[in-house]
């Protein structure tokens, strides 16, 4: 190994479980992993406890994939007090969770969101975008991809669509500022079968902007049960193609919007972890093993 990162709180294997940049990595054994397919082939992450190891001497490049490059903790300050009260919890018992993104493989990125669409992401779409990383490698363009060769799911033939409508606006994709963000966000939503989460999940785990969350059930169900906001509107394709949530006419009461607000650079963090909490406890039904259960409102 050729690089050490000193970071005592962090967990490797909780920061690729939600994240859309472990499709492209293969888990050799607990908190190792081996990048398989994409940009930086063959990077090897190894945590020991204390230090992050990998193989490259590029900085940039290990942070960003490995999640080191945010720490919660020092986002907490810019909550209200309120609300910082209730997070602070979370913060405690998933502070090791970092969030892995990976700006330098777009185009799989993307594929993944799209292919994720209700469906399992650990059963299926790692499956299906290691099959097709692999035609690419082999100088197969991503839109001469049958995605249907792979199975009959719906899902496989609507990345078909989406692939060939989306692909060059996410080749061309250099949005580094909100303003150009949003831009793309609402380029995307022109294309058929993306909508505000699909288009939300690409941006947040291909660029640095802790400010995005896709708004998924895993999400919904956490700040719920968590009693963390209050909202009455999800949030509409046909409305967040003319809007950016600031102003937006049901800013005040779509939950994209408010969480934007009220999470701020937490969003992106809340959702993953979110998406682990549920996966771990609530649906299993673990509630009497649950950290939160005396936080959860339903119970």
């Amino acid at each position: 190994m050729a690089h050490l990162l000193i970071c005592n709180e962090y967990d490797l294997d909780l920061t690729m479980f939600p994240s859309f940049t472990s499709s492209l990595f293969d888990k050799v054994s607990r908190n190792y992993w081996i990048k398989i397919h994409g940009s930086f082939k063959g990077l090897k992450l190894k945590f020991n406890g204390r230090f992050l190891e990998a193989n490259i001497d590029n900085i940039d490049v290990i942070n960003t994939l490995s999640g080191l490059w945010y720490d919660p903790k020092e986002h907490l300050r810019r909550l209200s007090r309120s609300l910082r009260q209730k997070v602070d919890p979370i913060v405690e018992v998933y502070g090791k969770v970092r969030l892995s993104i990976n700006p330098y493989d777009k185009e799989l990125v993307f594929l993944a969101t799209v292919l994720s669409q209700r469906t399992n992401y650990h059963t299926n779409v790692v499956k299906w975008v290691r099959r097709i990383a692999l035609l690419m490698e082999r100088g197969m363009d991503i839109r001469s991809v049958n995605m249907t060769s792979f199975g009959k799911s719906y899902q496989l033939r609507r990345a078909n669509i989406v692939v060939k409508q989306c692909i060059d606006l996410v080749r061309l994709d250099s949005a580094l500022n909100m303003e150009d963000i949003w831009k793309i966000k609402r380029e995307l939503l022109k294309c058929k079968f993306v909508g505000p989460k699909v288009a939300n999940a690409y941006l947040m785990f291909t660029r640095r902007a802790p400010y995005i969350a896709p708004i998924d059930v895993h999400f919904l169900r956490f700040i719920r049960n968590l009693g963390l906001l209050e909202f009455k509107r999800k949030p509409l394709k046909s409305v967040c193609q003319k809007y950016t949530c600031s102003i937006c006419t049901f800013k005040h009461e779509c939950v994209e919007a408010l969480v934007m607000k009220e999470f701020k650079t937490l969003s992106s963090w809340i959702q993953t972890v979110a998406y682990v909490h549920d996966k771990v406890y609530c649906a299993k039904k673990k509630c009497n093993v649950c950290p939160f259960k005396d936080l959860c409102v339903r119970l």
